[in-house]
């Protein structure tokens, strides 16, 4: 099976781990560590990384967009700024077909609204919390963060595309409870149904604002 990759980038500074490597070959195992050096920033970026690499069978790695353009094993990207659009033409010329954009979390404005994001939750309630993200992904209020992954999924027609599936995974309420329980907010249902029909898993309908 092929070993999917998660890109992240960060721009402070980083720290070292060694990946768990179980190929019990001495050659492959030096040269999987190799690959699979994950280099973890203290930022949120890697924390949603984090968050999203438990749901499904993904290595992290800290690199640039150029990176994910040109590596195979490459299979999805997570920044929070939108890639380009010329960018985006770069990779669809590189790579035969545009990644797929899917909006995964966000992270409350530090400044004053943060103030009501408190009193809606301070009970733990969980109706209050959706609240909270509806108002995040809709108002967008100022501040507020968002985290975009890119999947490189070249048919989304192919339902044996370890790809396709690991991007399933990242956007189902298992993930949703990752994302949530790392302290940010995964989109609420009329959000997140934008992914799903980035995904080919339902047909397009009104969204009611959402963006």
């Amino acid at each position: 099976m092929k070993k999917i990759f998660l890109l992240c980038i960060s721009s402070v500074f980083s720290f070292a781990l060694v990946a768990q490597e179980s190929d019990t070959n001495t050659d492959a195992a030096t040269e999987s560590e190799r690959e699979q050096l994950l280099l973890v920033a203290p930022t949120e970026v890697l924390a949603v990384a984090q968050a999203l690499a438990k749901q499904a069978d993904i290595e992290i790695l800290q690199a640039g967009l150029s990176d994910f353009m040109r590596l195979d094993e490459a299979s999805f990207f997570l920044s929070d700024t939108q890639i380009l659009d010329q960018d985006i033409a770069q990779y669809t010329a590189l790579n035969g077909f545009a990644p797929t954009m899917l909006l995964v979390a966000a992270q409350a404005p530090t400044d004053q609204s943060s103030e009501q994001t408190q009193e809606e939750n301070q009970d733990g309630n969980k109706k209050n919390k959706e609240q909270t993200a509806i108002r995040l992904y809709s108002e967008r209020p100022e501040g507020t963060r968002f985290f975009w992954l890119y999947a490189a999924i070249a048919d989304k027609q192919n339902n044996e595309d370890n790809v396709l599936t690991s991007a399933q995974t990242l956007i189902s309420e298992d993930a949703a409870a990752a994302i949530e329980n790392a302290g940010f907010y995964f989109p609420p249902k009329p959000a997140n149904l934008r992914n799903e029909v980035r995904l080919g898993l339902k047909e397009p309908e009104h969204e009611g604002g959402y963006r």
